[in-house]
């Protein structure tokens, strides 16, 4: 029951739900932007936040997923366009009032806003 409640708060089937994805690109070192910097527990929001967005979410069992669009064209947000870097290599998902539920970091992946396409999230987090 209480693996089954917690699902239900990740995803809104109750309050405090996560609502909001973000990518960033302080991830890595500048220096060595295919070595990612390791999250601590301590980490209570993305080192540079490039753009936060709605999630869309399912749930299957005790797994829920969240998914969120990132544009790089024009249409995208524009910190996220004008980002120095044009790179991204880390990701948050967050409550409604900005609380930083999880921090993931990868290898940096490099993009352009002329590419006309976008960055699509997808995070799975299971109740054990």
């Amino acid at each position: 029951m209480g693996r089954t409640r917690g699902a239900q708060l990740l995803t809104g089937e109750s309050s405090g739900y996560i609502t909001k994805m973000a990518i960033g690109d302080g991830g890595a070192p500048q220096n060595d932007l295919l070595t990612p910097l390791v999250p601590t527990l301590g980490d209570t929001a993305l080192v540079h936040e490039l753009v936060r967005n709605d999630v869309s979410f399912s749930r299957l069992g005790l797994v829920a997923t969240f998914t969120a669009t990132f544009l790089t064209a024009s249409l995208g947000d524009p910190s996220f366009i004008d980002s120095d870097n044009k790179v991204y290599n880390e990701a948050g998902l967050f409550t409604p009032d900005g609380i930083l539920f999880a921090r993931k970091t990868f290898p940096s992946v490099p993009f352009s806003p002329l590419d006309r396409v976008g960055v699509v999230g997808e995070w799975e987090v299971e109740i054990l």
